[in-house]
C-alpha cells in the first residue's frame, strides 16, 4: 500500500505543477526601484502640465 500511495502521491504532484505552469500568472513582474525611478523621470518629461 504504502509503495502504490508513494508513486500516485508523485504523479499528482507532477500534475500540480505541470496545470500551475499553464495557468496564468497572478503577480505582475517586479520592477526594481531604479526602474522606477527612470520611469517616473520619463512620466514627468512627456507630461509636465500634470504638476
Amino acid at each position: 500500500m504504502n509503495r502504490k500511495k508513494k508513486i500516485s502521491q508523485k504523479i499528482a504532484k507532477r500534475l500540480k505543477n505541470a496545470s500551475a505552469k499553464k495557468s496564468p500568472k497572478k503577480k505582475e513582474r517586479y520592477i526594481p526601484k531604479a526602474e522606477r525611478e527612470a520611469m517616473a523621470l520619463e512620466a514627468d518629461h512627456l507630461n509636465p502640465s500634470e504638476k
